[in-house]
């Protein structure tokens, strides 16, 4: 039941360090090592909140949408 409205990989947002954006199956070590070179992600800085009044207020940055 928990993945049932969860995606495996990070869609649109990483909330935080760690947060999976792909993933590499292959036949090899060696070429997983390649593939994992051709992996290119690109982030948009969202600064961090660490004062909960400012994490409620409408200035703070937007994590969930929905």
């Amino acid at each position: 039941m928990y993945l049932q409205d969860r995606h495996i990989f990070c869609r649109e947002r990483v909330r935080y360090v760690g947060d999976p954006v792909a993933g590499v199956a292959a036949v090899s070590e060696e070429v997983a090592e390649k593939a994992l070179e051709l992996i290119e992600v690109e982030y948009e800085y969202c600064r961090g909140v660490f004062d909960p009044e400012f994490g409620a207020g409408p200035d703070a940055p937007l994590l969930h949408p929905n």
